[in-house]
């Protein structure tokens, strides 16, 4: 797979300082256009089933924008959707969220890739801990997401990896995704450089 496409989902609404974004990355095989309608399900049933994490003011944007990452990027034509949170009005901090890890079947920080979903609907994490209540649509959402992408014929979700051992590759790496993880544990979101 060599045509790697960006796909930003953007959450509004509710306490802190958004939008909040989450981008994932898609492969096609060279010369296969992505196929946005199937794409943009995907993620919108992967949002749904993360619904129940959010507060009701939490509003998802899936996706806000599709880019091809070639040279010059081209951006992509797709009918956008939307969902929200289902639970109550009130929310935990916007800086603490869910994680999950995106696991490839290599080792190493370049070959796996990770998203925080915040801001969660209040008592989210009581002690700093996820119960199944959360942990558990997270990772059949996860784990839904990863086997809809691979079901469109030549795509794949994966990691798209800059930098290998904190050295820039000449060329970056789509690496895609076997499995992921949904993390009990509450992290605090870090604003990350974009490179």
């Amino acid at each position: 797979m060599t045509d790697v496409y960006r796909v930003d989902v953007k959450g509004t609404g509710g306490s802190g300082s958004g939008p909040f974004i989450n981008s994932y990355y898609v492969g096609c095989d060279t010369g296969t256009p992505i196929n946005n309608s199937s794409v943009v399900t995907a993620f919108k049933n992967f949002y749904t089933t993360l619904a129940p994490l959010y507060a009701s003011t939490i509003t998802w944007t899936v996706p806000s924008q599709i880019t091809k990452l070639s040279t010059p990027p081209q951006l992509i034509a797709f009918t956008p959707q939307s969902t929200g949170g289902t639970s109550g009005s009130s929310q935990d901090p916007p800086q603490l969220a869910l994680v999950i890890t995106w696991r490839t079947n290599l080792a190493g920080p370049s070959f796996r890739g990770r998203n925080y979903y915040g801001p969660l609907h209040a008592n989210a994490a009581p002690a700093g801990v996820f119960g199944s209540t959360m942990t558990t649509p997270a990772q059949n959402g996860a784990t839904a997401l990863i086997a809809a992408i691979a079901l469109i014929p030549a795509h794949a979700l994966g990691v798209y990896s800059i930098y290998h051992n904190k050295v820039k590759r000449p060329t970056p790496v789509f690496t895609p995704v076997e499995s992921a993880v949904a993390r009990s544990t509450c992290y605090t979101q870090r604003r990350r450089q974009i490179r």
